[in-house]
């Protein structure tokens, strides 16, 4: 019997990406330790949060959101937005795989400066992320986005949370 080397190499990888994401996480109600990080996934209603344990820039806002300034349009310092670190840190492969899945809420807390101090990703439970995805989305988007903030604003404001609805059908 003849095998076809392009066929058995094409199930070979399947299998092992089937099994590599079968492997880890979904995404369900709880506390995971991630590398060195925890993050912490609440059922409200009919979304998921997923945030960062012990992490002050979103209790501060919440304690008092009164004292934060909101910019009116937000524009990104560099090549980096939200939906190009979603497009590098997941992949053209595995996004063509979520397209049809929905989306995630993404909020960032800016510091003064622009890089971000927290993220919290709001989902669905179906979505197909893993707890690992997110955490190297979070930690992605930490690194590599920056707000551009808007000269207007005082030097020792602090800047509300920006919001970004990602839909993995237009990355």
């Amino acid at each position: 019997m003849k095998i076809n080397n392009s066929k058995y190499a094409i199930t070979i990888v399947f299998l092992f990406l089937t099994m590599s994401l079968a492997a880890q996480r979904i995404i369900k109600e709880g506390r995971y330790k991630v590398n060195e990080r925890t993050l912490i996934i609440k059922q409200e209603q009919e979304r998921l949060i997923v945030t960062e344990e012990h992490n002050n820039a979103i209790s501060d806002f919440k304690n008092d959101p009164k004292i934060y300034t909101r910019i009116d349009q937000v524009k990104f310092n560099g090549k980096n937005t939200i939906a190009s670190v979603f497009a590098s840190t997941l992949g053209e492969a595995r996004i063509r795989h979520l397209q049809h899945s929905g989306y995630v809420l993404v909020t960032l807390y800016p510091n003064r400066d622009g890089s971000i101090s927290a993220v919290q990703l709001y989902t669905k439970p179906n979505v197909g992320l893993t707890i690992e995805e997110m955490d190297k989305l979070i930690v992605s988007l930490k690194e590599k986005v920056i707000i551009d903030t808007p000269t207007d604003v005082g030097k020792n404001s602090k800047i509300a949370p920006v919001s970004q609805v990602i839909h993995f059908n237009k990355l």
